[in-house]
């Protein structure tokens, strides 16, 4: 008994150690979505608060990631890591803002309209009878909607986000995320 109290007071010193990084890296990851089409929910709308996290992204993804978890030990990056697959609230743990109801439906409404036009757009480039671009139309409008549904979910979050974070993770290490094998680092002195 006494030694679980022991393992439940440590992991608590623990977690208090790391909330100000994981805030930190909470912050960064709701920049980097509200900014890319690669990290989280792809099209959110232009609201003020899109608009003011947009605000703090300076140059590319890589660079933004680099600049705001310099300070972010690599271990503390891999604890947040493993917290992204706990199933722990995105918003209370981690510390990642939450995605309004509205800002979710404009990304499913912006996919399925997006692949209602492209089946237009392809049924009239091929000549299709009406019968067939109607069908067209329906199952790949019905493909736009379920598509759409998926990315905005919570878990396409989690898995977007832990893959930006791993990307990190392994640059630090020095091998090349993109697959270009091990990275040389330069170290001055």
């Amino acid at each position: 008994m006494d030694e679980l109290n022991i393992r439940h007071l440590a992991s608590r010193l623990h977690s208090t150690d790391e909330r100000p990084h994981f805030q930190r890296i909470g912050v960064t990851l709701a920049v980097c979505e509200a900014s890319t089409l690669r990290v989280g929910i792809p099209f959110l709308p232009p609201t003020r608060r899109i608009w003011e996290l947009r605000s703090h992204m300076e140059g590319t993804l890589e660079y933004f990631l680099r600049l705001n978890l310099l300070e972010i030990p690599t271990s503390i990056l891999q604890s947040y890591h493993e917290e992204l697959f706990s199933g722990s609230g995105l918003s209370e743990c981690l510390s990642i803002p939450p995605v309004s109801r509205f800002e979710r439906g404009y990304s499913v409404v912006l996919i399925f309209l997006g692949a209602l036009l492209l089946s237009l757009l392809s049924s009239a480039v091929f000549d299709l009878a009406p019968g067939s671009a109607g069908l067209s139309a329906v199952v790949s409008s019905g493909a736009g909607w379920l598509l759409g549904a998926s990315l905005v979910s919570d878990e396409h979050r989690r898995l977007s986000f832990a893959w930006t974070l791993y990307c990190e993770i392994l640059r630090r290490q020095g091998v090349d995320p993109s697959g270009g094998g091990n990275l040389q680092v330069c170290v001055p002195g």
